[in-house]
């Protein structure tokens, strides 16, 4: 049911205005127009005016349905995600569809491709206990019960056609996006659309939250793919198509003062941290809210994915040999492009940048932690960043790792910063009583600090209290067995 459901939402996503015009000037259903536009007194010539934003408001709830299947209190199990695919692969193409809408002129403020981007990274969502990449104790839980029906999940992926294309249109819609003709827009759709509430000028940051949002969660996808790549036999030539939008990803972004410059560092800073909407709206914590990095963390460790799944094909020192494009290459991407990104120099710059941007994401951390107001949502997203830096150094450390130390002055402190990331979203799920959780980010840690190498200064005491968190974890989940 749960697929049927999706599938006609998205459906009627897709329709445009035209139907909701009909049905006003159709003496037949033209009764409902004073109610659809809330203003009495109209004739139904006059409603029309008010019928596209009435659409697209119907339109964005639309997507919200479909994502509020997918986002409840206890995530979704990954057998669920891939029944909805079997039985409804449309979807994914519907999804994308709405990914790249564009803006309509009678309501800018719209959300649809975002939340239809955060809603594709639903369908392929890690466990709240597992940091993709991180080989220790919960990875192998997590592979040995679910793995194999998530990899079944991305495999319908990567068999609809054009998939690369997909993903690579998400990126493009974002940047080809005429935002001058979007801020008119924002200032005219009261006039010329009759909203009854226009959005507020100052309120334009809201746009940028939202593709902020699609790029992280776009970047969220293209990682979580890699690691299937394998398995759902993602060609070389495909990985390299992907690699100048995980690059774009890592951009630098001016934050000296100035309008466009702060609405690029909103694009750039936002993340996603969503409880269901029904928890929003009662004020209460749940266990696992939806959470995917920002740009500026989603786009190295996507760039950095890509390059580790190259490295072990030993196909990543061969791009710069090439001659001609790979078969098979997206036309957004060209053999010049892929052997910039691909040379060394440009390996160890991205490297640097991502080192840098983890040293920064674990102190951001801590600073959510110090300044929370909300204890439950508050300690879980302090715990969900700590998580993604551990993804992070996951991926700086499995590059070094493929490319057999080629790499290794860049890499120095990883390893402890691994550690120190899972130590510390392990302390967040034991504040927020979720001991599993707790147990098995903890154990990562212990068993992470175990491949150190003593030049990195990882101190012992930091190694003791993740056993302690270790220990006080299981010691809570034993009494309940």
């Amino acid at each position: 049911m749960a697929a049927d459901i999706m599938e006609a939402v998205c459906a009627y996503a897709a329709t445009g205005p035209q139907s909701t015009i009909d049905q006003v000037l159709d003496p037949e259903t033209t009764w409902q127009s004073q109610m659809m536009i809330n203003r009495l007194n109209l004739t139904p010539e006059e409603c029309v005016k008010y019928c596209p934003r009435v659409y697209a408001i119907c339109q964005e709830c639309a997507v919200w349905i479909v994502h509020g299947i997918l986002c409840t209190a206890t995530a979704q199990p990954p057998r669920f995600c891939l029944d909805i695919l079997e039985r409804k692969p449309k979807i994914l193409d519907q999804l994308f569809d709405c990914a790249v809408l564009d803006r309509p002129p009678w309501y800018p403020e719209t959300r649809v491709p975002d939340i239809a981007s955060e809603t594709l990274t639903l369908l392929f969502r890690w466990p709240n206990y597992v940091v993709p990449g991180v080989d220790g104790p919960a990875d192998r839980v997590f592979k040995a019960q679910d793995w194999k029906t998530m990899t079944q999940t991305m495999a319908i992926l990567t068999s609809r056609p054009d998939w690369v294309e997909r993903l690579v249109e998400v990126h493009m819609h974002i940047q080809e996006e005429d935002l001058r003709k979007t801020r008119i827009h924002w200032q005219r759709v009261g006039r010329d659309y009759g909203a009854i509430v226009p959005p507020d000028d100052d309120a334009f940051d809201r746009v940028f939250e939202s593709r902020g949002a699609t790029r992280a969660c776009n970047l969220r996808l293209i990682a979580t793919l890699t690691h299937a790549a394998d398995a759902c036999n993602m060609s070389n030539a495909q990985v390299e198509s992907l690699l100048h939008v995980a690059y774009n990803g890592c951009r630098k972004v001016d934050t000296s003062p100035g309008e466009q410059n702060t609405f690029n560092v909103i694009e750039n800073t936002q993340h996603v941290f969503r409880p269901p909407p029904l928890a929003t709206i009662m004020d209460t914590t749940v266990d696992d809210p939806v959470s995917i990095p920002p740009e500026y963390i989603g786009g190295p460790i996507a760039l950095l994915r890509l390059y580790a799944v190259l490295a072990q094909r030993n196909a990543l020192d061969g791009v710069q040999a090439l001659r001609k494009p790979p078969s098979g290459l997206s036309p957004s991407a060209s053999l010049k492009q892929i052997q910039q990104i691909t040379h060394p120099g440009i390996i160890r710059r991205v490297i640097n940048i991502a080192q840098a941007r983890l040293w920064a994401r674990v102190d951001e951390g801590r600073k959510t932690l110090a300044r929370r107001e909300n204890d439950g949502n508050d300690v879980n997203d302090a715990c969900a960043i700590f998580m993604s830096a551990a993804e992070l150094a996951a991926v700086l450390i499995a590059l070094d790792k493929h490319t057999s130390g080629a790499y290794a002055d860049e890499m120095w402190g990883t390893r402890r910063q691994l550690v120190i990331a899972l130590g510390n979203a392990s302390q967040m799920a034991l504040t927020l009583k979720q001991y599993q959780r707790a147990f098995h980010l903890a154990s990562s840690a212990v068993s992470a600090a175990e491949d150190i190498p003593a030049e990195e200064g990882l101190e012992p005491e930091i190694v003791a209290k993740n056993k302690r968190r270790m220990a006080n974890a299981n010691a809570v989940l034993q009494r309940h067995l």
